[in-house]
Formats: structure tokens, C-alpha cells, sequence
């Protein structure tokens, strides 16, 4: 038989988080880099007709990337006060913050919004249902 054509990978280079771009786009980045490091390990048929078959690729290169640990934060107002009057808080004060009743919360995700939703109560648990995907795109 034939000799089984040999797949000659170059190393990958390490992958550095550069700040550019959305999260997403890092990590598909990390995820290409990683897919390039590891050789593929499918092997070649041949068939009746005498010619290579290479069966395709099982592995989706953002699989590695599914049990990194993301930060989730519902923020539902934020306010901007002096010092003076943080420290003169006390238990049972109530906070004003700039959003009014029943405005959509932020869901941000590593720091970055990522979607709008409702704050509804599951299970005895606060939940948020989102209703909208912030377009976090730069520019």
C-alpha cells in the first residue's frame, strides 16, 4: 500500500491577550491558537477507487474554551456620591440609584455589558430574563 501522508504542523505561538478587541474575539483567538498547536489525529482511508480519504475534523476549535470561568454581574443602577455621605450610611437607609423602577438591569460580563433584561424572581432566587443583546462592538 501507499504511504500515509504525513501532516507537518508548525508550533504555535503562545497565546498573549493583546486588550484589542471584544472578549469574544480573544477568545476565539486563544481557541485558533490552541487548535493550531495540537496536531489533528484523523487518519487517512483510502478507497476502492484507490484515492485518500480524510474523514472530517470531530473537534470544533472553541471546545477548549467551554469551561472558562466568566465573571456575571446584574447591575440594576449605580450612583456617584461623596465620601462625606457614604460614611454616614447606616443599616436601613435606602440608596436612590439612577435607574428608575422596572428599567431594564445591565448584565456585564468580564466587565463588559452584554445584554439587558428583567428582573424576575425563579425558585425563590432573583433571576434576570434578557431581553436584549448590548451591541458591545468597538467603534
Amino acid at each position: 500500500m501507499g504511504k500515509e501522508p504525513s501532516s507537518a504542523t508548525e508550533p504555535a505561538e503562545p497565546f498573549e491577550p493583546s486588550g484589542r478587541g471584544s472578549p469574544m474575539e480573544q477568545a476565539a483567538s486563544a481557541a485558533g491558537s490552541l487548535a493550531r498547536a495540537a496536531p489533528s489525529k484523523v487518519a487517512s482511508t483510502q478507497t476502492r477507487s484507490g484515492k485518500t480519504a480524510t474523514p472530517a475534523r470531530v473537534e470544533r476549535p472553541l471546545d477548549v474554551l467551554h469551561d472558562v470561568r466568566l465573571t456575571v454581574q446584574v447591575v440594576l443602577g449605580e450612583i456617584t456620591v461623596p465620601l462625606r455621605e457614604l460614611l454616614g450610611y447606616e443599616v436601613g437607609q435606602v440608596v436612590g440609584l439612577d435607574r428608575q423602577a422596572g428599567t431594564p438591569a445591565e448584565v456585564v460580563v468580564n466587565g463588559r455589558p452584554m445584554f439587558r433584561g428583567e428582573i424576575v424572581v425563579a425558585d425563590d432566587e432573583y433571576a434576570v430574563r434578557i431581553t436584549e443583546l448590548i451591541n458591545s462592538e468597538p467603534g
